[in-house]
């Protein structure tokens, strides 16, 4: 698991706060997270994906929204991991 953390740490692109980490059935991640930009997303998506850690990056949502009076993209991925990440 420390493993997992310090990969989604390291491939955060400048620009997303990550809020929620959730491993769910001991194979896979829910993230979700804050955005400044919508195509930050897509990045953050695109770097996962080309993580040996993960089999399979999904992206499930994002929205926009407000947080303290700034314009935010409140976004959700899904994470397999690959048996490196267990």
């Amino acid at each position: 698991i420390l493993d997992m953390v310090r990969e989604l740490h390291e491939r955060t692109p400048a620009g997303i706060k990550l809020t929620q980490l959730l491993l769910e059935d001991g194979n896979s991640v829910k993230i979700r997270g804050l955005a400044v930009k919508n195509h930050t997303v897509s990045e953050y998506l695109s770097r996962l994906e080309e993580s040996d850690l993960f089999n399979k990056v999904e992206f499930v949502f994002s929205q926009r929204k407000t947080v303290d009076r700034q314009e935010a993209f409140d976004f959700q991925i899904i994470a397999v991991l690959s048996r490196r990440g267990l």
